[in-house]
C-alpha cells in the first residue's frame, strides 16, 4: 500500500478541554510516524490552548493565527502552509482509532480520480452514527446520512459519497488548493458539501472510508454559537451551494422555489416564537375599509411572478423581489424616534431575522457567487445527473417538520414540476430531515 506524506490539521478555537483526547489518540496512529505530521491550527484562542499543546505534545507543529478566521479560511491557510502530499482535516472535538489515518489512505485505493476520503464518525460514546455519508436537499441544505442511527454496521460499506465531513477527512493537498479549498464566503457549515459537489463536477471522486473510525462530540466546537447565528449560516450557505453548483436547467427552477420556502420557514419560525406574523395584514384590513382586495396570492401566483421576474431581471432581481414580498406580507417596521425603545422583544425575532439576513447576504454577494459559479460550470466534466446517479445523495424530502410547511413544499414541488425536471434522479425515497 502506498503511504504518502500527510499533514493532519486540527483546527481549534478556545477548546482546550478537547485537545488532550484528540492529540493523544493521534499520537497512537498505526501509520508510519515519519510519514505524517501533526498540526494545531489555532484561531487566536485565549484559553491557553496553544501553550497546553506546546507543553503536552511537543511533536505538534503549531500555526497560531492572530485572529479567529472561522472554519473555512483557517483550514485553507493551514493547508497552504503545510507540506504533506495529502492533508487530513480533523475537528478538535474528536478522538480517533489507531487505524484512522491508515483507513483513510486505504480507501483512496488505486483509482486516480479518487482524491478525497471521509471517515466513519460515531458519537462520543460510540453508540450511534454521527456521519455515515452526505445527503443534500435539492434546496441546498445538507446533513449527515445516518445521523443518530444506532445500527453501526449499516455504514460499513465502502462507497462513493457526495462529500466527506470537513471534521474528519483526507484530501490530495494539491487538488484541494487548485479547486479553491473550502469556500471562504461560507465561513462555516455546508462548506464541505460545497467542496465535495465541486470536486465531482470537476472530475474528481470522493469515497466513504468505513475502516477509518472517529468519535465526535456533535456540535462540541460550535455549541457556543447562538442558535440564530447557526441558522443564518445554514440558510445563507444552502443558497450559496445551489447557486454555485447546480446546472442551469436545474437552478432556474429550484432557486425561486428555495427562496419561497426560505420565506415560509421564517414565517413559521416567527409563529413558533409566539409572534403574530399575520397581525400587520389584519390591522391593515381593519384600518383601510375601502381597500381593494389583495388579490390571489396563492402558490400559482408566486410561481408566475417568480418565473417572470427571473426571466426579466435575473437572479438578483428575483432575490430582491422575494425580500420585498416578505416585507409586504410582514409589514414594514416603523422607525423608532430617537431615544424611543424598540417595542419588539428581540429574542422572539432571532430565527426569522436569520432567514432574512441570509437572503440579504445572497443579494449583496450575488456578483461574487456568479463569478464562482462561472468558474465551476466552465470546468464541468460531469453532469449533475451523472453525479447523483453515482452517489444517490439528492433528497426531495421535506426539511421542516410542520404540517403547514410540508403541504407548502409539496404543493410547490408539483407546481414547479420538479419530478419532471429531475427525471430519473428524482427519488422520493431518499430521506432528509432538518427537524426543528
Amino acid at each position: 500500500m502506498r503511504q504518502p506524506n500527510i499533514s493532519v490539521v486540527v483546527l481549534n478555537t478556545n477548546n482546550r478541554r478537547y485537545l488532550e483526547d484528540c492529540f493523544t489518540s493521534l499520537s497512537r496512529q498505526d501509520y508510519p510516524a515519519d510519514r505524517f505530521e501533526l498540526v494545531l491550527a489555532d484561531n487566536a484562542s485565549t484559553d491557553g490552548s496553544v501553550e497546553f499543546v506546546r507543553e503536552r505534545f511537543p511533536r505538534v507543529r503549531i500555526i497560531a493565527f492572530d485572529r479567529n478566521h472561522g472554519f473555512s479560511i483557517a483550514n485553507n491557510l493551514a493547508a497552504a502552509q503545510v507540506e504533506g502530499e495529502f492533508v487530513a482535516f480533523l475537528n478538535e472535538d474528536t478522538r480517533v482509532e489507531p487505524h484512522w489515518l491508515s483507513g483513510l489512505v486505504e480507501a483512496l485505493g488505486d483509482e486516480p480520480e479518487v482524491i478525497c476520503a471521509g471517515s466513519k464518525m460515531l458519537s462520543w460514546d460510540g453508540q450511534r452514527i454521527d456521519f455515515g455519508g452526505t445527503l443534500l436537499s435539492f434546496l441546498g441544505h445538507g446533513r449527515a446520512d445516518g445521523f443518530n442511527d444506532p445500527d453501526l454496521t449499516a455504514y460499513d460499506r465502502y462507497r462513493y459519497i457526495l462529500a466527506a465531513c470537513g471534521g474528519a477527512m483526507l484530501i490530495d493537498r494539491r487538488v484541494f488548493l487548485e479547486v479553491g479549498g473550502f469556500d471562504e464566503d461560507f465561513k462555516a457549515y455546508f462548506e464541505d458539501i460545497d467542496l465535495g459537489w465541486r470536486l465531482w463536477i470537476l472530475g474528481h471522486k470522493v469515497v466513504f472510508a468505513p475502516q477509518s473510525i472517529c468519535y465526535h462530540i456533535h456540535f462540541g466546537s460550535s455549541s457556543k454559537q447562538p442558535t440564530s447565528r447557526v441558522q443564518y449560516l445554514y440558510e445563507r450557505n444552502a443558497l450559496y451551494t445551489i447557486i454555485k453548483n447546480f446546472e442551469p436547467r436545474y437552478l432556474e427552477r429550484v432557486l425561486p422555489l428555495a427562496l419561497l420556502m426560505q420565506s415560509k420557514r421564517a414565517y413559521l419560525w416567527g409563529q413558533m416564537a409566539g409572534v403574530d406574523m399575520d397581525e400587520c395584514r389584519y390591522n391593515l384590513a381593519r384600518s383601510l375599509p375601502a381597500a381593494r382586495p389583495a388579490g390571489p396570492y396563492n402558490a400559482a401566483y408566486y410561481w408566475r411572478e417568480a418565473w417572470h421576474t427571473l426571466r426579466a431581471d435575473g437572479l438578483p432581481g428575483l432575490a430582491r423581489k422575494v425580500v420585498d414580498e416578505w416585507d409586504r406580507r410582514r409589514g414594514r417596521p416603523v422607525p423608532a424616534l430617537p431615544g424611543q425603545p424598540d417595542l419588539r422583544e428581540q429574542p422572539n425575532f432571532w430565527i426569522e431575522q436569520a432567514c432574512l439576513a441570509a437572503t440579504n447576504d445572497v443579494i449583496e454577494n450575488m456578483a461574487t457567487m456568479m463569478q464562482k459559479r462561472a468558474a465551476i460550470q466552465g470546468g464541468r466534466r460531469r453532469s449533475d445527473r451523472e453525479i447523483f446517479k453515482t452517489v444517490r445523495a439528492l433528497s426531495f424530502d421535506i426539511c421542516f417538520d410542520t404540517p403547514e410547511y410540508q403541504r407548502a413544499q409539496q404543493r410547490l414541488i408539483e407546481l414547479f414540476a420538479i419530478p419532471e425536471l429531475f427525471g430519473d434522479i428524482y427519488d422520493a425515497q431518499i430521506p432528509f430531515a432538518l427537524r426543528m
